[in-house]
């Protein structure tokens, strides 16, 4: 007998990782094959190699977001915007701030936190 459920893949992370990751499998796995889930805090990106120019005040800093919607094709990826509290990995299920989600595949990609000096 064949098995009907498509594959729950679930990223969480909107950074570099997360971001290319979405985008490739939305390109690579038809949308029969899998549910593509995309799990961010924010509804944006930012590119952390342009933060020097807004503290510069070279560059308005709106300038390094990009809406997730305007990046990703969100008719083939589900887009939540919340926070990850916990991973539970042998139930294969995270649990958010405003929910839960089931996963079958987990990306982390959650990216890192910057230490200061002093």
């Amino acid at each position: 007998m064949m098995n009907l459920e498509k594959a729950r893949i679930v990223i969480l992370g909107a950074g570099y990782a997360g971001m290319i990751t979405a985008a490739r499998l939305s390109k690579d796995i038809g949308y029969n094959e899998a549910e593509i889930t995309l799990i961010n805090k924010h509804n944006y990106h930012y590119q952390t190699t342009w933060l020097h120019e807004p503290s510069a005040g070279t560059l308005h800093h709106d300038a390094t977001r990009m809406q997730i919607a305007d990046v990703l094709d969100l008719n083939k990826i589900k887009f939540i915007e919340d926070v990850v509290v916990e991973i539970h990995t042998e139930e294969k299920k995270i649990l958010l701030q405003n929910g839960e989600v089931d996963y079958d595949y987990l990306v982390i990609a959650l990216g890192s936190e910057a230490e200061t000096f002093g």
